[in-house]
């Protein structure tokens, strides 16, 4: 339970003003604790029990007729109540014209003659309201740690019950986690933050807007020894108290600590890895909305948010899929993965050195998996730039999951870089994906395209003088007839027939599927890369510009060209 303290005070019972104790700083004693109102007596003895934390009422009335029975004036009540544990005195503006010892509240005006019970009431009623709070905020971050939520998403169950924005920061002032509503981008200044981990207790920053800000100081691992050190920053209403977001800090607190060490790496290994699973979900997912907090838990978790990233997506349409995936993975620990639903269970992959060896443990992983889920497949993305970029990494694996369930796409493993195998669905996928692919960027994944799918030809013409790209193009521009593509190519239809074959068996394509054609007549209109130039058909004429730079002259016959050379 949060304590009330003098400022919430302030807050709730306007017409009173704070003074602090003589030669301290104006603000100094104003988080003090309150524990309840009492009033001097008219006889002795003057004070009440303290137990600590009270609010000593001193009215002016009560106040002269001390001084009449000469038990006791100003100074000696001040006197008497320095030293002691209280939160503050209450007295009228005329009580001391001067600095004193102890903590003064001033009322303006009219002293309030019920000021004892409208205290304590006030103080009973905002207790009540605490409670209240402390349950709802109790039961919200219990039912989103039972069912595996991240640090977002507990953030936003504190946010659901207070309703103020939540960050959770490292101390050079990267977001960690964000509730929905909160600035993407930290909101104080790192220095500001440092200082206020050093502070201790709950101290309360101004951001760069001049939005009030309550940090408190998280320790994931303390009980452990592995200290590190960061700030959960809860938005402060203006002219508010700030008791709510005080017991709010105190909860979660105790949360994340919890969740963050088990699932931060100890000594460069992994915990129990699927205690990350959240985190890497959130990562995954795009919840982390700006890089900086994509970077961050990345290393988090971790790993090196600077190096390229693919992500391997488990999927099948049985349920039960993340506790299957699990038990084939269990050896792994470290591993970064998650369960996104019963469908699917993803991984990352940082270590493209060690990529071959990454896949063949993944393939054998499905074909465990496929014992008993028949229908289980893997797709493993494109490498993007960094973990940042898992978000769109995943879309990838996503789509090319769904061609795989609708029939267009066969085998156990499906890799989004296997651009002759994905044919036109490879070149779109940047696209439908949401990736950030400039013009220059689809050009080249064109060019890849068309390397994928006539290289092997092509590289058969270099080294063999033959023609078989040019017999490619002259027999689907007759549309598979031939008769007419032999007659074109002034050759025997038998020696169509055995180029053919050679396509067949170089490029491993099904010339009889429509889909197959429907590629080569794309990657033949595409730029070859390795070549220098760009393949540009009118009929039965190719031009393109050799590795040695040579370029045939339009208008040659390709009956004769590339044997003459």
């Amino acid at each position: 339970m949060a304590d009330i303290t003098i400022d919430d005070i302030l807050h709730w019972q306007r017409g009173l003003t704070y003074r602090a104790p003589a030669g301290k700083p104006m603000d100094a004693g104003i988080d003090a604790n309150v524990s309840w109102a009492v009033t001097i007596r008219a006889a002795a003895p003057i004070l009440p029990p303290l137990r600590g934390g009270e609010i000593v009422i001193a009215p002016p009335r009560l106040l002269e007729q001390v001084r009449e029975s000469e038990m006791m004036d100003s100074a000696a009540l001040v006197r008497a109540l320095t030293g002691q544990p209280i939160a503050a005195l209450m007295v009228d503006p005329g009580f001391s014209e001067t600095q004193v010892a102890v903590p003064l509240l001033i009322s303006s005006g009219t002293f309030p003659h019920n000021a004892e019970s409208t205290l304590n009431r006030l103080i009973i009623e905002r207790r009540a309201e605490l409670y209240r709070i402390g349950s709802d905020l109790s039961r919200a971050l219990s039912t989103a740690t039972i069912s595996g939520a991240g640090l977002g998403q507990l953030l936003d169950a504190v946010r659901g019950v207070i309703e103020r924005p939540l960050l959770l920061v490292e101390t050079h002032g990267a977001v960690v986690a964000r509730s929905q509503d909160a600035p993407a981008d930290c909101p104080v200044e790192p220095a500001a933050i440092a200082a206020g981990l050093r502070a201790g207790d709950q101290p309360r920053l101004i951001g760069a807007e001049g939005h009030g800000w309550l940090l408190q100081p998280i320790q994931p691992g303390a009980e452990t020894g592995e200290r590190r050190a960061m700030a959960l920053l809860i938005g402060l209403a203006p002219d508010a108290s700030s008791e709510p977001e005080r017991l709010a800090a105190s909860q979660i607190a105790a949360t994340l600590e919890v969740v963050l060490a088990q699932a931060l790496p100890a000594d460069g290994g992994g915990r129990e890895w699927s205690a990350r699973e959240p985190l890497v979900a959130e990562l995954l997912t795009g919840h982390l909305t700006s890089q900086a907090a994509a970077e961050s838990r990345a290393r988090m978790i971790g790993l090196d948010p600077t190096r390229p990233a693919r992500v391997a997506l488990f999927t099948s349409p049985t349920a039960g899929l993340s506790h299957r995936a699990r038990s084939v993975l269990s050896d792994q620990r470290g591993r970064a993965t998650a369960a996104l639903g019963e469908h699917e269970f993803a991984a990352l992959i940082t270590d493209e050195d060690h990529l071959d060896i990454t896949l063949v443990d993944l393939a054998s992983a499905i074909r465990r998996i496929q014992r008993a889920d028949p229908e289980a497949r893997i797709v493993v993305s494109e490498p993007v730039a960094s973990v940042a970029s898992a978000e769109v990494a995943l879309a990838e694996t996503r789509i090319l999951a769904r061609l795989a369930t609708a029939g267009l796409l066969g085998g156990e493993l499906i890799r989004a870089d296997d651009p002759s195998r994905l044919g036109v669905f490879g070149l779109l996928l940047p696209i439908v994906a949401g990736a950030d692919t400039s013009p220059n960027d689809l050009r080249a994944r064109l060019a890849g395209f068309a390397t994928a799918i006539l290289g092997p030809l092509e590289e058969h013409d270099r080294r063999r003088r033959s023609q078989l790209i040019p017999t490619v193009e002259a027999w689907l521009r007759h549309g598979g007839a031939l008769a007419p593509t032999a007659d074109a190519l002034g050759i025997h239809r038998n020696t169509l027939a055995y180029r053919l074959q050679r396509v067949a068996e170089l490029g491993a394509y099904d010339l009889d599927d429509p889909q197959t054609r429907f590629v080569l007549r794309l990657a033949l209109r595409s730029p070859l890369p390795h070549c220098g130039g760009r393949l540009t058909i009118r009929g039965s004429m190719v031009r393109c510009a050799l590795e040695t730079g040579g370029m045939a002259p339009a208008g040659t016959d390709l009956r004769r060209w590339g044997r003459d050379e």
